[in-house]
C-alpha cells in the first residue's frame, strides 16, 4: 500500500538552497527522510539527528541531545519525635551494644560505613569528641574492605552530648569484659562493633540487625540510613543552621544538604515565622495592658499623640 520514495530526491526539492554542505542530503548527519505515498495523500517525515552547534569534521555524538527523564526525589525517610520515643523504649530492652549503636547512629549522624569503621582510638572520652576517618564497605565478589569517607568533608569530628558518651564509656567496659573472656580467640580488632571472637563486624549488620529489631517491636518500617535522616531532622527542629547541619553530617557542601532536607528546613521556616508571630503576638498585646494612647487633635494638619502608663489606676490622667 505504501512505497518509499527516494529520499535525496526528496531533501534536494524541501532543503533551502543555502543549506549547509554538511546537511545535505547523502551525509550522516542530514538523517533520514522518508516519504510515505499512501491511497490519497503522500506523508513525508523528515528527521534531523544533528545538534545546533555541530561544527563539520568533529566527533559527533546523536544521543547529545537526549534529555534524560527527571527522577522524582523521594523525601527521606525519618521518624518523628513520638516513633523515636518507642523506638528508645525498645532499645532499653536490648543489648547495650545495639543500644549504642542505634543511639549513636541518632546523636551523631553518622553514616552506617562510618559507624563499623569507628576504633576506640577515634573515640575522645575525655573531650567528647568522636573523629571520623575512614568507613567500612562491603563489596560483593571481593569482601570487607576498609577505605576513607566517602569525600573530603565526610572525614570530620563529631562532637557527643555528655549523656551519649557516658552511655559509650559504659559500653566501652562491656568490650573490654568480652575481650577478656575470650583471651587467645580474640582477633585483635579495635573496633567498636566487632564479633564474639573480636573481627570486624560485617558492614551490613545494622541494617540486617535492625531491620527485624523494629519488626519485632512493631515500629514503622525504616532503614538503618533512615536513623541518619532522623538525625539531620531533630537538628533542623532545634534551628541549627543549615552549614552546621551539613559539617556534621558531612556533606561535600550545603547544597547537599538542602536538597535532601529542603522540605524540611522550608517547614521549620514556617514554625519559626509562627514563633515569631506568636512572640510578636504577647508583645504586643502586653504593651496595650501598660500603655494607653491618647490622640488630641490640635488643628486639621496636626495632632499631638501621647504615649501614657495606665499603672495600677487606669482612671488616672495622663500628662503630655
Amino acid at each position: 500500500m505504501f512505497q518509499i520514495i527516494d529520499s535525496q530526491a526528496l531533501f534536494s526539492l524541501i532543503a533551502p538552497k543555502n543549506t549547509p554542505a554538511y546537511l545535505k542530503a547523502g551525509s550522516i548527519v542530514a538523517g533520514h527522510i522518508n516519504c510515505f505515498k499512501g491511497l490519497t495523500s503522500e506523508f513525508c517525515f523528515v528527521l534531523f539527528c544533528f545538534p545546533t552547534s555541530y561544527i563539520p569534521g568533529k566527533p559527533f555524538n546523536p544521543a547529545g541531545r537526549v534529555k534524560p527523564p527527571k527522577v522524582k526525589k523521594k523525601q527521606a525517610a525519618c521518624y518523628n519525635e513520638e516513633q523515636l520515643t518507642r523506638l528508645l523504649a525498645a532499645l532499653e530492652k536490648d543489648t547495650l551494644k545495639h543500644k549504642t549503636l542505634v543511639v549513636l547512629a541518632l546523636f551523631t549522624g553518622l553514616r552506617r560505613g562510618e559507624l563499623m569503621g569507628l576504633e576506640w582510638q577515634d573515640v575522645n572520652l575525655e573531650e567528647e569528641v568522636i573523629e571520623v576517618r575512614q568507613a567500612s564497605q562491603y563489596v560483593p565478589g571481593i569482601g570487607r574492605l576498609t577505605k576513607e569517607p566517602k569525600n573530603e568533608t565526610s572525614a570530620r569530628l563529631v562532637a557527643v552530648p555528655p549523656s551519649i558518651m557516658a552511655l559509650v564509656k559504659e559500653y566501652r567496659k562491656e568490650w573490654v569484659e568480652s575481650r577478656l573472656k575470650v583471651e587467645d580467640l580474640w582477633q585483635g580488632s579495635e573496633r567498636l562493633f566487632v564479633t564474639w571472637d573480636g573481627l570486624p563486624g560485617h558492614p551490613e549488620w545494622p541494617s540486617q540487625w535492625f531491620s527485624k529489631f523494629i519488626q519485632r517491636h512493631n515500629l514503622p518500617p525504616l532503614p538503618f540510613h533512615g536513623l541518619r535522616h532522623t538525625a539531620a531532622t531533630m537538628l533542623i527542629n532545634q534551628g541549627i543552621p543549615d552549614k552546621n547541619i551539613s559539617g556534621r553530617l558531612g556533606h561535600s557542601n550545603i547544597s547537599t544538604t538542602i536538597d535532601i532536607y529542603g522540605h524540611l528546613l522550608r517547614s521549620a521556616d514556617k514554625e519559626a515565622a509562627a514563633r515569631l508571630e506568636e512572640y510578636y503576638t504577647e508583645k504586643l498585646k502586653a504593651i496595650k495592658q501598660v500603655f494607653i494612647v491618647i490622640v488630641t487633635k490640635l488643628s486639621p494638619n496636626r495632632s499631638l499623640v501621647l504615649l501614657c502608663t495606665k499603672k495600677n489606676n487606669p482612671a488616672i490622667p495622663c500628662g503630655a
